[in-house]
C-alpha cells in the first residue's frame, strides 16, 4: 500500500519484515524489483530514559542505558540458574529476562500489546526480540575494545524496493496459474462438506446467495469462522487480536539510530507496541530528504471514531520522539482484522485436536497461514506453509 503526498509516494507494509532465510524469499525476490540491504539491521528496545539495540553489540550501549540495564543484572543473573517450569508467558519471560526486569518493563509491554495478562498466554509464544546472553555480550564488550565498531553485514539480503505488496502479486500470480481460485472477503452463510467436494453459500455484493462447489477449501482466514460454519462447538476458544496501523511522514533524514528499522515501546501507559522505519528497509519507500514511520496499535474491538486514538498516538509518539507537531504529518491509517491469535494456556492443544478432526471428518478441508493455523508464524513459516499446500515451484 502506498499514499501520496506533495507529489512524492511513501511506502508501508503491514509490519517490519526482516527478509529471512529463505530461499523461497530470495527467488520471489528476483522476479521483482528489489534491493540489497547493506549493513546489520537492527531493532530497540525503548525504555522511559534509555534504550537497548538487538541483536546486542556492545558498541551502541551509552552510559545511560548501561546504567539503566545494568540494576536488572542480579535478577537475570538468578534466573538464569534458577528456571521456573511454568507453561505460561510469564514464567518464559522471567526465564530469559529476570523477574526485575519483567516486572518493571515487560509485563506492561506484553499486555499493551497482548491485551491480556502474559499469566493467561502459552509459553509457545516467543517475542521477536532476545535478552543479551551473558557470554555473548562478554565477547561483544571484548571485541569493542580491540576492533573497529563497525557493524557486521547484513548478508546482502534481498527487499522487495517498494515493499512485500510486489511479492505478495507473484505468490497470488503463481497460485492463480496452479489452477486454484482465491476468494477474499467473501460472506460465506453455509459451508457444506460433501464426499468428494465441499459447497460454499455466500452472499454476494447485492445481498443475493451464490453456492458454488469445490475440490477442496484451503483456508486461511480465522478458524473462529470455519468452527462456526462446520458447528464445531467444542472448539469454538479461538480467537484474534486486530491491528490499527498509523502511517506518517517525518520531516527527519531517518528517525531511529543504530540503523534500527523498528522500536519496541517499552513505556507504561503508552497506546502503541511497536513503530518502524520502512526506508531502513529500502530506500525507495520513503524520499531520499525525508524519513517515515509506521505505528502499530493492537485492539480487541473495533472503535466506533478512530480519530481519538490517533490523536492521542500522535502526541505519544512526538513526545517519545521530541518531534514538534510541524515534523510529523498523518498520510493515512489502516485498520486491519484477525492478525494476532490469542495465544491462550493450552491453545496447541486444542489446535491440533481441531487440526486432526478435520482430517477425519472433513478430509479436502485444509488450514495454511498464520491465521489459519492459529500461530504468530514469521515470513518464512508463513510463505513454507503457502507454497507446501498449494505445491508450487517457486
Amino acid at each position: 500500500m502506498c499514499y501520496g503526498l506533495y507529489s512524492t509516494t511513501y511506502f508501508f507494509d503491514v509490519g517490519p519484515h526482516l527478509p529471512p532465510d529463505s530461499p523461497i524469499w530470495n527467488n520471489l525476490c528476483e522476479k521483482i524489483e528489489s534491493e540489497k540491504i547493506q549493513g546489520t539491521i537492527r531493532s530497540i528496545l525503548q525504555f522511559e530514559k534509555s534504550e537497548l539495540t538487538y541483536p546486542f553489540q556492545a558498541s551502541t550501549l551509552n552510559i545511560g542505558s548501561m546504567l539503566s540495564i545494568g540494576k536488572y543484572a542480579p535478577y537475570y543473573l538468578f534466573s538464569a540458574l534458577y528456571k521456573k517450569n511454568g507453561k505460561n508467558l510469564e514464567d518464559s519471560l522471567i526465564n530469559a529476562w529476570g523477574k526485575g526486569f519483567y516486572k518493571q518493563v515487560l509485563k506492561s509491554y506484553m499486555e499493551t500489546f497482548l491485551k491480556s495478562d502474559p499469566k493467561n498466554i502459552s509459553n509457545n509464544y516467543s517475542p521477536r526480540f532476545r535478552p543479551p546472553q551473558l557470554k555473548k555480550t562478554l565477547i561483544s564488550f571484548s571485541k569493542s575494545f580491540f576492533k573497529s565498531k563497525k557493524s557486521p553485514s547484513f548478508r546482502d539480503k534481498l527487499y522487495p524496493k517498494y515493499g512485500c505488496a510486489d511479492l505478495i502479486h507473484v505468490i497470488v500470480d503463481e497460485i492463480e496459474q496452479n489452477g486454484v481460485q482465491i476468494k477474499k472477503n467473501m460472506t460465506i452463510e453455509k459451508l457444506i462438506h460433501q464426499d468428494r467436494s465441499v459447497k460454499i453459500v455466500s452472499k454476494n455484493s447485492w445481498g443475493e446467495l451464490e453456492a458454488e462447489t469445490f475440490d477442496k477449501v484451503i483456508w486461511s482466514a480465522p478458524i473462529s469462522d470455519l468452527v462456526k460454519l462446520l458447528g464445531l462447538v467444542e472448539y469454538d476458544k479461538f480467537k484474534y487480536l486486530n491491528l490499527l496501523t498509523i502511517n506518517c511522514a517525518i520531516t527527519k533524514k531517518y528517525l531511529l539510530e543504530h540503523n534500527a528499522h523498528c522500536a519496541y515501546i517499552m513505556m507504561p501507559n503508552i497506546f502503541f507496541h511497536r513503530i518502524y522505519e520502512p526506508k531502513k528497509l529500502s530506500r525507495f519507500m520513503t524520499p531520499e530528504s525525508q524519513t517515515s514511520v509506521c505505528i502499530e496499535v493492537t485492539l480487541e474491538d473495533k472503535p466506533e471514531n478512530f480519530d481519538p486514538l490517533i490523536k492521542k498516538c500522535l502526541k505519544q509518539f512526538r513526545d517519545i520522539y521530541s518531534l514538534s507537531e510541524s515534523q510529523i504529518k498523518l498520510l493515512g491509517y489502516e485498520y486491519f482484522e484477525n492478525v494476532y491469535p490469542h495465544l491462550f494456556i493450552d491453545n496447541k492443544y486444542y489446535f491440533d485436536n481441531l487440526e486432526n478432526e478435520l482430517h477425519r471428518r472433513f478430509k479436502n478441508i485444509f488450514l495454511i497461514g498464520r491465521i489459519g493455523k492459529y500461530y504468530p508464524f514469521g515470513i518464512r513459516e508463513t510463505l513454507e506453509s503457502v507454497i507446501k499446500n498449494e505445491h508450487l515451484e517457486i
